[in-house]
């Protein structure tokens, strides 16, 4: 039975500090967002850009130069 807490204290400190790592990066973000709002258009528009072209080269319509990925 104390095997079972122990178990279950792991599991409770492994979620706590995963949901930690995304508040925390999400903060993050939102200062970076709030400190550079100037040049969030430009991130936006070059994001949208990588997300198409990344989406054409999954689905066969665009192959990426052999430099840009990296194998597995």
């Amino acid at each position: 039975v104390a095997l079972d807490w122990r178990a279950l204290a792991h599991g409770a400190f492994f979620v706590a500090g995963f949901g930690l790592v995304f508040v925390l990066s999400g903060i993050t973000v939102g200062l970076l967002g709030s400190v550079m709002p100037q040049a969030m258009r430009y991130l936006v528009r070059v994001g949208g850009v990588l997300l198409i072209l990344f989406g054409l080269h999954m689905t066969g319509c665009r192959s990426m130069p052999q430099g840009c990925l990296m194998s597995p």
